[in-house]
């Protein structure tokens, strides 16, 4: 028996073929899609791309969220595999891309794709509304069922200056929703003493916070108080906040473990609070999941380190790092206490000494740092690799090869070291490669290699640093471009 699947798609209440909320556009009906409403939204994607794969799991569910709302208009998707000359005429070339078309210019989504609600509020704010109102209890109830949200409880109509100062805020924080008042029986729910009152409804912590007065509350003030109480003391690592930290340097406090309700995450949130004339950014971190795998790279950790706390700060273009290898309220209060007092020594990550080091490149590790770099009564030129790093896949065999013709000369030494696993306080590293040339007799004042790691700009380098000879350096089989 034969059965065959029929496609269950139907014209929908946007007046073309629909999947899940979903419009089905072609090149016949995309004009008219658009022409019907002033905000219309388009996914174009590829069927066999798992980028767009991923992205059309989770579309649907923002329609839902959408539907009913000030955000619910016109949803579509174009495979630019079939329909080619609507995809060539915008020039589509990488996918998915989503695109909120205007009565003015169209606008690119460019945040992450797999957040229904940054996507949800994104579109709501863009196609015209950066707050909404609340008329009734039941919907402030509604609106108050999120993590973060920004609501402003106005007394009359006439205070429409605190109305666009929130509005204008509200466009500069896409991921949180931002809504407003002018009805007394919504205000009841809360002990509102001010004609202007903004606050900010947290789902963690203390709950929310709230600022009045009785004119006006102008940006400015808004926005300050918002970045104040917008995160949570104590935060989840994800990519962004690490970038935000090493950005911004800012000193953290680091608790690892695998498991999100473990005794060392407890004791943080509990005196995390009493924490805060450290001026530290509190951060729980797994150990061998997600983000939480680089973190513990970077820090030297393991499996076996569970509950364990770690501080960074940036200082003189160095990160140093404090360590406690077992958290309980005792030696949490102690070490955050050692911190604020300066009390504490850093520590350095290192590897095992190799037990033979005789070829052409010697090998560096943080515990040998000191003899073989900085001790010595010669020249060393040392690389800082790391495996991910593409540049140092093509640089190795490069730098392998001048080091194996320049091995007779005497004042020089070629040197490798993992910077990701090997650290030393007289280092500074400064991404990957990094090649800095330790002259003999001015150890403490490294020069640093600043061009493309190819094999003649390292011998240029070297003639211009060292008064050897090094034009006899011949470049020999290996292509730097693979």
């Amino acid at each position: 028996m034969i059965v065959v699947s029929l496609c269950t798609s139907k014209v929908g209440r946007w007046g073309v073929e629909e999947e899940d909320g979903i419009g089905i556009i072609t090149d016949e009906n995309f004009a008219s899609f658009l022409g019907k409403n002033s905000h219309v939204l388009v996914v174009f994607y590829h069927p066999e791309f798992a980028s767009s794969k991923l992205f059309l799991e989770i579309y649907p569910k923002i329609a839902a969220k959408l539907k009913g709302t000030v955000g619910d208009i016109p949803l579509g998707k174009l495979n630019v595999l079939e329909e080619t000359k609507t995809a060539k005429i915008l020039a589509i070339t990488k996918v998915p891309v989503i695109r909120l078309f205007t009565a003015n210019n169209p606008i690119d989504y460019t945040l992450d794709l797999r957040d229904e609600d940054l996507l949800a509020n994104w579109i709501i704010k863009k196609s015209g509304h950066p707050s909404i109102e609340l008329k009734t209890t039941q919907e402030l109830k509604q609106a108050e069922k999120v993590k973060i949200a920004c609501h402003l409880f106005l007394d009359s109509k006439e205070q429409q200056d605190s109305l666009d100062n929130f509005n204008k805020l509200s466009m500069e924080y896409l991921n949180i929703p931002f809504y407003y008042t002018f009805s007394q029986d919504v205000k009841k729910n809360y002990q509102i003493e001010h004609k202007v009152t903004f606050i900010v409804w947290r789902d963690f912590d203390d709950f929310h916070k709230m600022l009045g007065d009785h004119k006006k509350i102008d940006y400015e003030e808004m926005k300050h108080f918002l970045d104040m109480v917008k995160n949570p003391l104590v935060r989840d690592l994800t990519r962004e906040l690490a970038q935000s930290i090493w950005s911004n340097k800012q000193s953290t406090l680091f608790v690892f473990s695998d498991d999100s309700k473990s005794k060392g995450i407890e004791i943080l949130r509990k005196l995390a609070p009493d924490f805060d004339d450290l001026k530290l950014v509190y951060v729980v971190s797994p150990i061998t999941s997600d983000f939480g795998k680089e973190m513990s790279r970077f820090f030297g950790i393991t499996e076996k380190d569970q509950d364990c706390a770690r501080i960074i700060k940036f200082e003189n273009m160095q990160i140093i790092k404090y360590k406690l290898d077992k958290i309980t309220e005792s030696s949490l209060k102690t070490f955050t206490d050692d911190f604020k007092n300066n009390k504490l020594n850093p520590y350095y990550k290192s590897d095992s000494a190799p037990q033979t080091n005789n070829g052409p490149v010697r090998i560096v590790v943080g515990n040998s740092f000191e003899n073989e770099v900085l001790n010595t009564d010669k020249n060393v030129l040392l690389w800082t690799w790391a495996a991910f790093s593409d540049k140092c896949r093509i640089l190795g065999p490069v730098y392998e090869q001048l080091a194996t013709q320049l091995k007779n000369e005497p004042n020089l030494v070629f040197a490798k070291m993992n910077g990701v696993t090997n650290e030393h306080p007289s280092f500074f590293l400064d991404g990957f490669p990094t090649i800095q040339l330790f002259r003999k007799g001015d150890k403490e004042h490294p020069i640093s290699f600043s061009e493309e790691p190819t094999f003649d700009n390292l011998v240029e380098f070297l003639s211009l640093n060292l008064n050897i000879k090094v034009a006899d350096a011949k470049k020999g089989v290996f292509d730097e471009g693979l």
